[in-house]
């Protein structure tokens, strides 16, 4: 669970990643530009019912927004989360994700007002009409307080769709009753909390295809179990996080095992796809299959042969890689 977790958020972490997520599944076009994202510190504090400080922290939010450091003005922030199983109680959870950074608006307002309003005081104490004049002018431009809306997805990596809650109204029972009192009459008046949950696996290729970053082949290899060659994968921008991701969510060794080779191949600067990722996992099958035939009748000829027309490559190619991993391999 937590290196599915781990995985998922360092992914998403990158903007390109964060941004298509959100236009493929939200806006359904390009619509938020990755380089207007700013990371926000998804963990924030509030204090409970008893007066005690508590911290709640969600996977990834970013603020996007406008203008330079000077006129820098917010739009909207972002949350995305991540689920591996199906929690019922998710509309309870993200509506305290997303009050926890209106509370935290509130405060920074709050804040910004109670200094100005101090700084006013201490300019009219020492008499200057012109700090006053200026102080007075940002009061102004402060204004009321005004929200910056707060979206929040949740991607369902479960193998099982979510049927659970997706609202506040769907987890008051529907036929409870007490003292002759019909729950459906309050429950209209009850205010409602949606979520938006998307089951990632079973994104149909038309949504699918709406992304442009590295998201779109994972996804499409978690959903098929497989990397298929008949699929149109592109370099991929962020590899050894995508094997990685790939890895957490399979638990499949082989994805493990050709790491390091694809980490060497991202340094020299090799464009790598889903297909050089197949390749290697080819690449590593018959190498097993040479080294298990040598261990078996020691017969280097037959080893070889079999690395030479497995990977059509060259004998003396194949020779090559019988002396590192099949023979460096039995003499380790």
């Amino acid at each position: 669970m937590a290196e599915q977790d781990i995985s998922t958020k360092v992914m998403l972490y990158h903007n390109d990643v964060f941004s298509d997520v959100i236009n493929g599944l939200i806006f359904e076009k390009p619509y938020i530009d990755e380089n207007r994202l700013k990371d926000v510190i998804p963990e924030s504090a509030y204090e409970d019912f008893d007066g005690n400080l508590r911290s709640m922290e969600r996977d990834l939010l970013k603020e996007y927004g406008e203008g330079d450091e000077a006129n820098y003005f917010a739009i909207a922030e972002f949350g995305i989360g991540n689920q591996t199983t199906v929690d019922p109680t998710i509309p309870v959870r993200v509506m305290g994700y997303d009050y926890t950074v209106y509370k935290r608006q509130l405060d920074e307002y709050n804040n910004k007002k109670r200094n100005l309003y101090r700084l006013l005081k201490d300019a009219q104490e020492i008499g200057s009409a012109e700090l006053v004049k200026r102080i007075q002018t940002d009061i102004e431009k402060l204004g009321d307080f005004r929200l910056v809306p707060v979206i929040t997805i949740i991607l369902n990596f479960s193998r099982t769709r979510w049927s659970k809650a997706r609202s506040l109204k769907e987890l008051v029972p529907a036929n409870h009753s007490s003292n002759g009192f019909g729950i459906a009459e309050i429950t209209d008046h009850m205010k409602d909390y949606d979520v938006e949950i998307f089951d990632v696996l079973y994104l149909d290729e038309a949504t699918r295809s709406r992304f442009t970053s590295d998201f779109r082949d994972v996804v499409t290899v978690l959903s098929e179990g497989k990397i298929d060659k008949r699929h149109d994968f592109r370099k991929l921008k962020y590899p050894v996080d995508a094997l990685d991701m790939i890895y957490a969510y399979t638990k499949d060794e082989r994805y493990r095992n050709i790491r390091n080779e694809v980490i060497k191949k991202e340094m020299k600067g090799e464009v790598i796809s889903m297909s050089e990722f197949l390749d290697e996992l080819e690449k590593n099958k018959t190498i097993e299959i040479a080294r298990k035939m040598y261990q078996d009748d020691k017969n280097k000829a037959i080893a070889i042969s079999i690395i030479k027309h497995g990977l059509d490559i060259s004998t003396e190619e194949a020779q090559e890689i019988f002396d590192t991993e099949v023979l460096g391999a039995a003499l380790a």
